[in-house]
């Protein structure tokens, strides 16, 4: 595989989608053992709609994804063959990206907000806790906040009011990096908003918005889930 044919297909939602489909199995599993109720809020912001089926929710959510990963499958290898080694640079790619997201952030910012966690937590549960939201962060939130709003507010601004394209990208990147950092102060298990914090995590999502755009969906989640865990382990250090 040619570099050029690397960054075309490791772009594409089909390879993004078998690519992230182990992270959200792990986050699943992480939750129902984790016993805790927490969950990311742009997770349970996808699943809301599915509570409808009741206590069937959990199972209409499994067969999605399962409904998913088979159509991924068959477009990934229509017309030419899968190659599942493309997954190794994807999140050596992916890696890269995450060590370098924090460090170029605090040239700009000097206070990194700490991982907020459920009081009441301690010693391993709460590590494992911390690695199951920070698995749940890089896919629900990428999904939501770049994939979903990305989308709908470049629609909004480009076909709803007619601004040039330029602007219109602009702006959608500005106000989804805006929506995303403030998100992150409502609700109860929301942080207390420090301006530091706010600034720093719209400054992450401009860095995770052109990741999404320039690199795909999948690099984008593999870089956030990655920095959230690197982070982690700084932590517990």
């Amino acid at each position: 595989m040619t570099i050029p044919e690397y960054f075309q297909r490791s772009k594409s939602y089909a390879e993004s989608i078998l690519f992230i489909l182990p992270l959200l199995i792990l986050y699943e599993v992480g939750i129902a053992l984790s016993g805790v109720g927490v969950e990311n809020a742009a997770g349970a912001i996808m699943k809301t709609p599915l509570h409808i089926f009741g206590k069937n929710a959990t199972l209409v959510f499994n067969v999605i994804v399962a409904l998913l990963f088979l159509v991924a499958l068959f477009a990934a290898s229509a017309g030419r063959k899968l190659e599942f080694r493309i997954f190794v640079p994807m999140f050596l790619e992916s890696l890269l990206y995450a060590l370098l997201l924090h460090p170029l952030v605090s040239l700009i910012m000097a206070k990194v907000i700490p991982f907020a966690l459920a009081p009441g937590m301690e010693g391993v549960r709460a590590f494992f806790v911390r690695v199951v939201l920070a698995i749940g962060a890089g896919v629900y939130e990428e999904i939501v906040y770049r994939l979903l709003l990305l989308s709908l507010l470049f629609y909004v601004f480009r076909k709803s009011f007619e601004i040039r394209e330029s602007i219109a990208a602009t702006l959608t990147i500005l106000s989804a990096s805006l929506i995303f950092a403030a998100m992150h102060y409502v609700g109860g298990f929301g942080d207390m908003f420090m301006a530091s914090s706010f600034v720093f995590r719209f400054l992450c999502g401009l860095a995770l918005s052109s990741i999404f755009i320039f690199r795909g969906l999948g690099i984008a989640v593999y870089t956030h889930a990655l920095y959230d865990f690197i982070y982690i382990l700084w932590l517990s250090g």
